[in-house]
């Protein structure tokens, strides 16, 4: 529950930025603590994984959208250590 709280309350006070996800509110249900959060179309990059590789095109603009929000979150003093790579 700690490290729930710790990203609600992260996401709350991000400033307004084009490189992470709005935060609108959350709530608890029997089972599960929700984030409303912003829409984002594009999906996980896990789904787009599961085909296959990404075109060399495809994965340079997320390696883009990547390195951007990390350095975001670095000039706000966030760090964000679960980024997950797998090969």
């Amino acid at each position: 529950m700690e490290s729930i709280m710790r990203e609600k309350k992260i996401l709350m006070n991000l400033p307004e930025n084009n490189h992470t996800i709005k935060y609108f509110a959350s709530f608890e249900s029997t089972y599960h603590f929700n984030f409303l959060i912003e829409y984002c179309p594009g999906g996980e990059l896990y789904t787009h994984l599961k085909d296959g590789k990404l075109s060399e095109r495809v994965a340079k603009a997320c390696f883009s959208q990547v390195t951007k929000a990390l350095e975001f979150l670095h000039q706000n003093n966030i760090l964000y250590r679960d980024l997950k790579v797998t090969f």
